[in-house]
């Protein structure tokens, strides 16, 4: 798919089918949004402050459970086993697309880092655009309880977005 399609196609998603995301698409996904050393999008005062977390429910070839995205090796290393989803949705005020979707990306950023909202919003939208791009789904979930969220996550950074992803 062309970026001018991935453009016109582009739409928020809430409802996922119930095949899993393949690593491969997770690994893409997260790549083409906030991986390598030179990301898609320009460090902000010469630096980037977000960190991305994943909360995977079904991914094919990938445990349930909580990782964080190591975008230097295009890696995720493993934080917490188990299916957190429920506990996700319920820290994100009952949305039942974040329980029902294969995994979750979760934004973070360190309390106080500026600009870490606007890096957020550029890697929102790259991560719309690489999901529609790869078939998939998802929306950018802004209304959760930032302590219960960083709870799931076990990380002590303030949560900035919470995007719901699966299969359309």
């Amino acid at each position: 798919m062309s970026l001018e399609e991935a453009i016109v196609a582009r739409r928020s998603i809430r409802e996922y089918g119930s095949e899993p995301v393949e690593l491969a698409e997770l690994t893409g996904l997260l790549l083409w949004t906030v991986g390598g050393k030179l990301r898609s999008y320009p460090p902000l005062r010469g630096s980037y402050r977000v960190t991305c977390y994943v909360v995977a429910r079904n991914v094919e070839g990938l445990k349930p459970g909580v990782y964080e995205y190591l975008p230097l090796e295009n890696a995720l290393e493993r934080l917490g086993s188990g299916d957190y989803s429920r506990k996700l949705a319920y820290a994100c005020l009952g949305q039942g697309w974040v329980a029902r979707a294969a995994l979750n990306v979760v934004l973070c950023a360190r309390e106080g880092s500026e600009l870490a909202e606007v890096e957020a919003g550029m890697v929102g939208q790259g991560l719309y655009l690489a999901a529609t791009s790869l078939g998939l789904g998802t929306v950018a979930v802004g209304a959760f309880y930032d302590d219960e969220v960083a709870s799931v996550l076990g990380v002590s950074e303030r949560p900035l977005y919470v995007f719901p992803v699966g299969k359309i």
